[in-house]
């Protein structure tokens, strides 16, 4: 199954750190990459109706963590599942007197559409469910032992405990017969992301409390708006979509843009402006921005806490457009705006 098209992630300096995600068995923030290269399985859509917030939130904390591993030095192989046969596609199919197979696929393509527009990478291998079943397209394209499960917490139990149980009966487990490194077969380690509500209620299908992200993008709300108001919580919290969190997210999005676009707009030769050309300054500034990246790091590699490396970000621009003359060294715009889109995703 095609997936979508990927963003090009900008080259930082240097490596960021070994990012370390919270283990929902052990409740330990462990470095969850075992290797080179990392490997993850994430449990994805059942394609009988479009995306809304809550696909978008628990996405998003994945592609946060292929960020994070990503500027970390690993090659990153990420799995994802599409369950497009299942009950609730069948019975709405049959409700709308639509083919089954007609519904998935049109669902499926929107999903694809709205995961390009948040600029969320796309895994290795979309894997449609028809052809095969979860353990075993974890197993097939990610070997008996990989890095992570993920999904949302609504799945530890008993889902992903039932498809780990799957896995260890069919494939064996390490604890008990040789296996790869005495590891029990299927993920070493499982994290989980937060439910979104909508006025106190876990958004959800079956209740019908949903936000689409495509309805939002269709009423011309930035998709980077939609982004950063999701970033805007920890990926292992409960919280609640509001109007009031999108225009906090839209109003952030333009502060941040109007301090790249002061530093790009700035002159780049000899100026009048008192300090315009003052090396210490332009050395400050640049300090500055090699500051917002370094935090930025440390705070994803915690946990991938996203709204500390917002407040890193928010920190950085408030001096920008605070400055009486913004720095002519074109290198501190380019800088912060290439972490902020490596790192967070967002396009400034």
């Amino acid at each position: 199954m095609d997936s979508w098209r990927a963003v090009s992630i900008p080259p930082l300096p240097g490596r960021g750190p070994e990012p370390y995600v919270h283990d929902t068995p052990t409740g330990e923030l462990v470095q969850v990459a075992a290797g080179p290269t990392a490997t993850m399985y994430a449990c994805g859509i059942t394609p009988y109706d479009a995306t809304h917030i809550g696909h978008a939130a628990t996405f998003l904390a994945w592609d946060l963590l292929v960020r994070a591993w990503h500027d970390a030095g690993h090659n990153v192989i990420y799995v994802q599942n599409v369950t497009d046969v299942d009950d609730p596609l069948l019975e709405r199919a049959a409700r709308d007197g639509e083919d089954w197979r007609d519904l998935a696929h049109r669902e499926i393509g929107r999903y694809r559409g709205d995961m390009e527009a948040l600029r969320i990478l796309p895994p290795t291998r979309l894997v449609g469910a028809v052809v095969a079943l979860c353990a075993a397209i974890a197993t097939e394209y990610l070997s008996r032992v990989f890095d992570v499960q993920a999904g949302g917490s609504d799945l530890i139990f008993p889902h992903h405990e039932m498809t780990a149980s799957h896995a260890r009966v069919a494939l064996g487990d390490g604890l008990h017969a040789r296996g790869e490194g005495g590891v029990r077969a299927f993920a070493r380690h499982y994290v989980h992301a937060g439910m979104v509500r909508l006025d106190g209620e876990k958004m959800s299908k079956s209740l019908g409390n949903l936000v689409f992200v495509s309805s939002l993008l269709a009423t011309g709300t930035d998709p980077m708006a939609i982004r950063l108001a999701i970033l805007a919580h920890h990926y292992r919290d409960d919280w609640d979509w509001a109007a009031a969190g999108l225009a906090m997210a839209e109003q952030r999005l333009a502060r941040w843009r109007a301090a790249v676009d002061r530093l790009s707009a700035a002159p780049q030769g000899p100026s009048s402006q008192p300090g315009a050309r003052d090396p210490s300054s332009q050395a400050r500034a640049l300090t500055g921005a090699e500051t917002a990246l370094a935090a930025m790091r440390e705070r994803m590699a915690d946990d991938l806490d996203a709204p500390g490396a917002l407040a890193a970000v928010d920190g950085w621009a408030e001096e920008v457009t605070g400055a009486p003359v913004p720095p002519t060294d074109a290198r501190v715009a380019v800088l912060v705006r290439d972490a902020v889109d490596a790192l967070l995703g967002v396009s400034l």
